[in-house]
C-alpha cells in the first residue's frame, strides 16, 4: 500500500482479514496503519527512499516467511475483531459520558 495518504485503507484491512500482511508507506498517512501498527501487525517501508533501497526492504519481507506468517496472523485476529457490535460498544463508550444522566 504505497500511497502517501489514504483515510482508511480498506484494502489493508481486507488483506489482514485473510492473514495477508501489508507493507505500508512509513512516510504516509494511511488510516489502517493506526489500526494495524508496524511492526506487530504490518510492515513499513519508506517509499521516499531510492528504488534500490525499497527493493532491499521488500526483499527482506518477502524472504522471511516466519515473520510474514506471524504478522499476518496477528493482523487477521485484530481485523476480525472489528465487528458491528464491537464498534457500537466503542462508540457508546465515547458518547455515553456526554449524554444527560436521565437517558
Amino acid at each position: 500500500h504505497p500511497c502517501h495518504y489514504d483515510a482508511y485503507g480498506m484494502t489493508v484491512v481486507e488483506a489482514a482479514a485473510f492473514g495477508v500482511p501489508s507493507v505500508l508507506n512509513v512516510g504516509g498517512s494511511v488510516g489502517a496503519s493506526e489500526l494495524l501498527p508496524a511492526p506487530t501487525h504490518s510492515f513499513e517501508v519508506d517509499m521516499a527512499l531510492p528504488a534500490a533501497e525499497i527493493a532491499t526492504a521488500l526483499q527482506k519481507v518477502l524472504l522471511d516467511s516466519d515473520i510474514r506468517q506471524d504478522i499476518g496472523a496477528a493482523a487477521k485476529v485484530k481485523s476480525l475483531s472489528w465487528t458491528e457490535e464491537a464498534n457500537a460498544k466503542q462508540l457508546m463508550a465515547v458518547i455515553r459520558p456526554e449524554l444527560p444522566s436521565h437517558l
